[in-house]
């Protein structure tokens, strides 16, 4: 990426959108059941581990989606929409279970942002490889003469 080019919020917000649709239709869709039952009979690693699941890929995909989508090399805007994301995400449950609000829960939500945000790097780079390489790429990279 060009040091000269400067962070689209554009794509960091479709970014959020993607990872937070995502992240809600796999969890509280395809999964909801699972861990439901899995929460009810005290099984809190199957509980987790589908969480995980649907972390690694909402978020991957996430980035992945805008890697490929995007315009440029869009690397950064990905992992900080992932960020952003996540403490959405955090925040929603946190607002929701008030209680839950400690020292070592908010020590979880700082880890969890930084997994995604690495997930989301992770994805964008797949997508960029995906996308490959384009006039808007060789304009960064001085390739091309700007327009």
């Amino acid at each position: 990426m060009n040091a000269s080019r400067k962070i689209s919020w554009l794509w960091i917000v479709i970014g959020i959108c993607v990872i937070v649709a995502l992240n809600k239709t796999i969890t509280e869709g395809f999964l909801a059941n699972s861990i439901a039952v899995a929460f009810e009979a005290g099984d809190m690693g199957t509980v987790w581990l589908y969480l995980g699941l649907g972390t690694v890929v909402s978020y991957g995909l996430g980035g992945a989606f805008v890697g490929i989508v995007s315009p440029g090399e869009t690397i950064t805007e990905p992992a900080i929409a992932a960020v952003l994301a996540a403490l959405m995400n955090n925040l929603s449950f946190y607002i929701a279970n008030p209680e839950a609000v400690d020292a070592a829960g908010m020590a979880t939500v700082l880890g969890y942002a930084a997994v995604s945000a690495a997930l989301g790097f992770g994805g964008a780079i797949i997508g960029e490889r995906i996308q490959g390489d384009n006039t808007d790429k060789m304009r960064e990279r001085g390739e091309l003469p700007p327009l």
